[in-house]
């Protein structure tokens, strides 16, 4: 019985499986920019990200 049930959970799996929507690739430079004082000691850290010409800005 419990083999009839997995077969059958499965074969309802792939029956009812959606195709996977498509969306489009970003491709982006992530960098990590460590400014320090004049002493030494970390002043700030900036996470910069930069991304292709393709992304909108309004994303």
């Amino acid at each position: 019985m419990r083999k009839r049930l997995g077969l059958y959970t499965g074969l309802l799996a792939l029956i009812s499986a959606a195709p996977a929507l498509s969306h489009p690739h970003v491709f982006a430079e992530a960098r990590l920019e460590i400014i320090a004082n004049d002493d030494g000691t970390v002043k700030e850290l900036r996470n910069v990200w930069r991304f292709d010409d393709a992304f909108p800005p309004a994303s």
